[in-house]
């Protein structure tokens, strides 16, 4: 049976803009007839459009494309009959109404889990090969001169650790203060890219939060773990092994774990004897989720460095060892307008070094440090409001007694302790589209020291390039250090 035969047509053209001559792809061409099953097309790259099947009679075709006006044509569709209908449509931009952007830098997201890249991390790495620094870390040498045979020091003796407070630098991680935490034999990275989300540098001109640092303030920051699945990866080599594990251990808590160690298995293809040089150091990092914008972090930190020297006692070689035994507990959160960042951190830093002389000794240096601390930062006027303050109380404590015997044997036994407390007031302004200038001040009270020191603080920096800045500051800084008795 043949089916009845339709009366309809075909309608066909080209879109295209009025102003520039060019086809109009994504255009839309329909047939507006009420009580008729709609017709409509879309156009090609070349703007060509085709309706078939059109109802035939009087018709009206609307043109639209989304940066033009729309246009409208009344047609006559003959049965079978082909049309070409061509369409020039006004150029008409969209308006948007007006709209408000608001903005601010927030403190660091507690669950950012990027990881630093190598062009990003390399300034701060950069520093910490350069640092060498010219003293005894922890004034172990110096603590040791009240012992017959050992005035003066041998400059041999002498250890030379990158990041101790001696050599007038502030190392931060996760705001734990930490002494000499990077690896220096150069065998593996000094800094983990693959743990770190910031490493902010600061060469003079240290912002007014910081206190001390006179060098430079390094502010280490990790990054949280990755909440989709739990991820490990591991790798060994002839020196070195390192591993990672990352992942969910509840609805609200995520723990990334890593370690990393210099074992030196395999030197003994082109090294004779006991391989001189060992590191190791571990992290684990808990995030856990208080709800909106509420996140507080747990974190753990150790390492421990060794190096076996030449001298030798009794036959023995000797080693001189660090290393850091560190934790803490941040919370961050919102109020109001305002970011808080709230800080309790507890760090011990232990090292040995050997001494030759008459009679030789093993010297002792041990540091802890219990620092609390809160930092609120907030918009203002087209900058940054930030305010805060931290009390930090510090226990050193040195010792010298003779190789072979117990620390109760000591020759020398020096301890001290004291409470470094200080506020401080700081906003930062683009007062250019490419400079930024910041201003502040920092006042500290010292338990060793009468009355409250102000340090005035301003900086204005302009990004000379997207890879290069231009810093100039000036201001008062503070650090007490041990120095030898005179």
């Amino acid at each position: 049976m043949t089916p009845p035969h339709r009366a309809v047509g075909t309608v066909w053209g080209q879109v295209r803009s009025e102003k520039t001559g060019a086809p109009l792809r994504y255009a839309v061409v329909e047939v507006l007839a009420a009580g008729f099953t709609p017709v409509s097309a879309a156009t090609d790259s070349n703007g060509v459009y085709v309706l078939k099947d059109v109802v035939a009679g009087r018709r009206l075709l609307r043109a639209t494309h989304i940066d033009h006006a729309p246009h409208e044509v009344e047609i006559l569709v003959v049965v079978d009959r082909t049309h070409p209908i061509d369409f020039d449509l006004e150029f008409r931009p969209v308006r948007l109404t007006a709209v408000t952007a608001e903005g601010a830098r927030a403190l660091p997201a507690a669950l950012d889990t990027s990881a630093m890249t190598q062009p990003d991390l390399g300034p701060a790495a950069a520093r910490v090969l350069e640092s060498t620094p010219g003293v005894a870390e922890l004034g172990l040498a110096e603590a040791a001169r009240e012992v017959p045979g050992h005035e003066p020091v041998d400059p041999s003796d002498v250890l030379y650790v990158r990041g101790g407070v001696t050599d007038l630098k502030l190392v931060m991680l996760n705001g734990i203060p930490v002494y000499a935490p990077f690896h220096v034999g150069g065998l593996i990275d000094a800094l983990d890219a693959d743990v770190l989300r910031a490493a902010t540098l600061y060469v003079g001109g240290a912002p007014a939060r910081y206190d001390g640092g006179l060098s430079y303030v390094m502010d280490l920051e990790t990054r949280s773990a990755r909440r989709q699945a739990v991820h490990g990866r591991f790798a060994l080599d002839m020196l070195s092994a390192r591993g990672l594990m990352e992942g969910p251990v509840t609805e609200h808590v995520a723990l990334l774990v890593t370690g990393r160690a210099v074992h030196g298995r395999g030197a003994d293809t082109w090294h004779d004897g006991a391989f001189p040089y060992s590191y190791g150091d571990a992290l684990a990092r808990a995030d856990i989720s208080l709800g909106g914008p509420h996140t507080l972090t747990a974190t753990g930190f150790w390492n421990d460095e060794e190096v076996r020297l030449d001298t030798a006692v009794a036959g023995v070689r000797q080693i001189a060892r660090w290393g850091n035994q560190a934790g803490s507990l941040r919370y961050r959160g919102t109020a109001g307008a305002s970011d808080v960042m709230g800080t309790v951190a507890l760090g011990h830093f232990r090292t040995m070094l050997p001494l030759s002389g008459i009679q030789p000794l093993l010297t002792e240096g041990t540091s802890r440090r219990l620092r609390v601390a809160v930092d609120v930062e907030r918009p203002l006027a087209g900058g940054r409001l930030s305010w805060g303050g931290s009390v930090d109380r510090i226990h050193f404590e040195y010792r010298a007694f003779p190789h072979g015997t117990s620390r109760d044997s000591s020759l020398v036994t020096s301890s001290a302790e004291g409470t470094v407390g200080g506020g401080y007031l700081e906003a930062a302004f683009a007062v250019l589209p490419r400079v930024r200038v910041r201003g502040g001040l920092r006042a500290d009270y010292f338990s060793e020291a009468s009355g409250i020191h102000l340090a005035p603080r301003l900086s204005a920096t302009m990004l000379l390039t997207d890879r290069a800045t231009l810093t100039l500051a000036g201001g008062q800084y503070r650090q007490y250090v041990r120095t030898p008795e005179r």
